[in-house]
């Protein structure tokens, strides 16, 4: 659970897992060299198993350096009306809303948002899979976006949404 600053109110925890679109290598590989001395099959063999080796480590470096959706952890995570805060042993994340520089609802249980990592400015590009996912939109939306299409349009609910409120005797406000 996140340490809340004076006036900020928790709303909700829970269970997460949070992804971050990178690659999981640089790029770089160990290029082997080999000197063979010998027989003439001796000598190809060797210098072909050599560049055969080399080129499946500049395949593999080449994959790794490609960005993707990488799994970082599950923790948890503590949604308070000024930031989402993800507890997690080695990738710990605290993101204040107004902080943000992108925010959205992919899918009814994914928070995704892109923010500058604070010590060295570079985007970073993060999903929070949770229940709380809609929540977290929503008051980031409306603390940094109060403009974004899905806030305004209220596609941010699940399908059904009224109907259920109806069912279980709850107004909903127009949102859409």
């Amino acid at each position: 659970m996140a340490r809340l600053a004076p006036g900020e109110l928790s709303v909700a925890v829970g269970p997460a897992s949070r992804s971050t679109w990178r690659g999981v290598g640089d790029g770089s590989y160990r290029h082997s060299s080999v000197l063979a001395v010998g027989q003439p099959a001796f000598v190809i063999g060797s210098l072909v198993g050599s560049a055969l080796g080399n080129a499946a480590r500049r395949r593999q470096a080449a994959a790794d350096a490609r960005q993707r959706w990488v799994a970082d952890g599950h923790g948890e995570v503590t949604v308070t009306d000024r930031r989402a805060y993800f507890g997690h042993p080695q990738s710990s994340l605290d993101l204040g809303w107004t902080g943000l520089d992108t925010a959205d609802l992919v899918a009814p249980d994914a928070f995704q948002c892109s923010f500058r990592d604070m010590y060295n400015g570079s985007p970073q590009l993060i999903r929070l899979h949770s229940l709380w996912a809609s929540l977290m939109f929503v008051l980031a939306a409306q603390a940094a976006f109060p403009a974004h299409p899905r806030l305004a349009g209220g596609s941010w609910l699940p399908p059904g949404f009224e109907a259920r409120c109806a069912a279980f005797g709850r107004t909903c406000p127009q949102v859409r």
